[in-house]
């Protein structure tokens, strides 16, 4: 925190979700890291449904900003300046990718 120039990068470090905790998605993001590429992707098998992925994104209110699309079963989510908001996305994705998952990385 030491390097944290403007207030609401206080806040932003003080509250992104750590992805250590999750139990099914075991991918190293740092929160406030500039994102790697401009989406990321998530692909699930046929079994998932795309509007239980999606109310599990809406239900994690931090992850409200953070935009996406669907192509077939893949999950495309564009992470914005910095990871914070995708860091949420992994925590309200991590049940269902542990049932569902197939694979996820940078696009």
């Amino acid at each position: 925190m030491k390097h944290l120039h403007t207030f609401e990068s206080f806040l932003n470090e003080a509250s992104a979700f750590d992805t250590r905790y999750l139990k099914n998605i075991n991918f190293i993001l740092r929160a406030f890291d500039k994102p790697y590429s401009e989406c990321f992707q998530f692909t699930f098998n046929d079994k998932v449904k795309q509007a239980d992925v999606e109310d599990a994104i809406k239900s994690e209110k931090n992850a409200a900003g953070v935009k996406y699309e669907w192509e077939g079963n893949k999950l495309l989510v564009t992470p914005g300046k910095d990871n914070a908001g995708l860091t949420y996305v992994f925590k309200a994705l991590d049940d269902l990718y542990g049932q569902y998952g197939e694979s996820m990385g940078w696009c």
